[in-house]
């Protein structure tokens, strides 16, 4: 009967716990949920990454850097290059500054952190060709593409876009003009990349040429 008794107390003074905490208001702290995979995306690297243009475009306006890497050093270009979402990369590509500093677009360097392995540029080039062929006015879009043809060792179509951006788009655009007058010297042409170089020094500020 004791024993019993014991049992009785025991029980009766777990459930007055129970009831106390209860109207105490606590209880177990609940579960914080899995992140769902719908949940839009908070960086501009990742939403590039997705290939999601919407986010990139929203998180753009908002005032997100286009050239920020994430933490392996991939610029947002990059990982919209790897995502294959050619409208992701035309978005990237708007801002301007992208076109002219992104290191992803360096195809020429030696492979890194912030540039493209060998597959990477293929399907960067193949992308960058399409947007050209749809936007032959877009100025970062024809300067992409024409870095890409060079890394191809594709002289004849990056001296096409490189001569309409000079020649129609942007006259004025002084890393066009570089890149068009080391095309001459590759290609054996010497007196159109001194025609490059003079147009050069003569669109520097204060250059007695102007």
């Amino acid at each position: 009967m004791k024993r019993h008794a014991g049992i009785q107390k025991r029980w009766e003074a777990r459930v007055a716990a129970a009831i106390l905490l209860a109207w105490c208001g606590t209880s177990a702290p609940a579960e914080t949920p899995p992140p769902s995979p719908d949940t839009p995306p908070t960086s501009l690297s990742e939403a590039a990454q997705k290939g999601d243009a919407g986010a990139v475009r929203s998180l753009l306006d908002r005032g997100a850097n286009p050239l920020e890497p994430d933490a392996q050093g991939q610029t947002p270009l990059a990982l919209a290059f790897r995502s294959g979402s050619a409208e992701t990369v035309a978005l990237l590509l708007s801002t301007g500054s992208t076109a002219y500093l992104d290191p992803s677009l360096d195809f020429r360097a030696p492979a890194g952190p912030s540039t493209l392995d060998e597959s990477d540029w293929q399907k960067a080039r193949s992308i960058l060709d399409a947007l050209f062929r749809s936007h032959p006015d877009d100025e970062p879009i024809v300067f992409a593409y024409a870095l890409s043809c060079l890394s191809a060792q594709d002289y004849a179509h990056a001296e096409f876009a490189l001569g309409r951006l000079v020649a129609v788009l942007n006259p004025a655009n002084l890393r066009a003009r570089r890149e068009l007058a080391q095309l001459y010297i590759l290609t054996g042409r010497p007196a159109q990349a001194r025609r490059e170089l003079d147009a050069i020094l003569s669109l520097l500020p204060d250059s007695p040429m102007r």
